[in-house]
C-alpha cells in the first residue's frame, strides 16, 4: 500500500499540476476570447496569470508555495530531497496538458452525438472543457466544482451553440464524467477485492 502522506502528497500536486497545465492550454483561447471584446485589462491579467503560471515552474517557487500550502493545511512540509526539480515539473505538465487535451476530445464526441459542429469548432470545445474543469478544481466553495463548472461550460459554449443546446450539453457531460469516475472507483474496488 502506498503510504498515506505520500498519497496526500501526490493530491497536492495533481491539483497544482492541473491548473498550471489547463491555464496553458487556455490561454491562448482566454487572449483571442478578451481581444475579440476589446477588454485590455482582462488581456493584461491574463498575461501577469500567465507569467505567474510561468515562473510557478521554477523549482525554488514550487516548492516552496508547496510547503506553504502545507502548512496552512497543517501538514509536515515537504523535505528538501523530497523536491520535484524543473525538467520533472516541466515533464509532468506536459503530460497533464496532454491528458487534457484527450479528455477534451471525448468531450468533442459527446458534442457530436447531441449536435453538428464545425470541424474548426474542436479546439474550442477542448479548451472549454479544460477551462471549465480548471475553474471548478478552483472553486474551493463548490465541493468538486459541483455547477460551478456546468456554467463555465455553459457559458463558453453559447459562443458557438444556442443557448438550450450549451446548457443540455453542460448537464449531460457532468453525468458523463459522473459515469466515468463510477467505472473507474468500480474497477479499482473489484481490483482490491480480487487481490485479497
Amino acid at each position: 500500500w502506498i503510504p498515506k502522506r505520500t498519497s496526500f502528497i501526490s493530491c497536492i500536486y495533481e491539483q497544482i499540476f492541473q491548473i498550471i497545465a489547463s491555464f496553458f492550454i487556455s490561454f491562448p483561447f482566454i487572449i483571442y476570447y478578451f481581444l475579440w471584446t476589446q477588454d485590455s485589462n482582462y488581456v493584461l491579467l491574463s498575461w501577469i496569470f500567465f507569467l505567474w503560471c510561468t515562473l510557478a515552474i521554477h523549482p525554488f517557487i514550487f516548492n516552496t508555495a508547496l510547503n506553504i500550502l502545507l502548512k496552512i493545511l497543517k501538514k509536515e512540509p515537504v523535505e528538501k530531497k523530497q523536491f520535484l526539480w524543473v525538467f520533472s515539473i516541466i515533464k509532468y505538465i506536459f503530460w497533464y496538458s496532454l491528458s487534457m487535451i484527450v479528455k477534451g476530445l471525448s468531450f468533442v464526441f459527446l458534442v457530436f452525438s447531441i449536435t453538428s459542429i464545425w470541424i474548426w469548432d474542436i479546439p474550442f470545445l477542448i479548451f472549454a472543457w479544460v477551462f471549465a474543469g480548471v475553474v471548478g478544481i478552483v472553486s474551493v466553495f463548490a465541493p468538486n466544482g459541483l455547477w460551478v463548472r456546468e456554467w463555465v461550460l455553459a457559458f463558453l459554449l453559447q459562443f458557438i451553440l444556442p443557448v438550450e443546446i450549451s446548457i443540455i450539453i453542460s448537464i449531460l457531460s457532468r453525468l458523463w464524467s459522473t459515469l466515468c469516475d463510477g467505472l473507474i472507483w468500480l474497477y479499482v474496488g473489484g481490483e482490491k477485492l480480487r487481490n485479497k
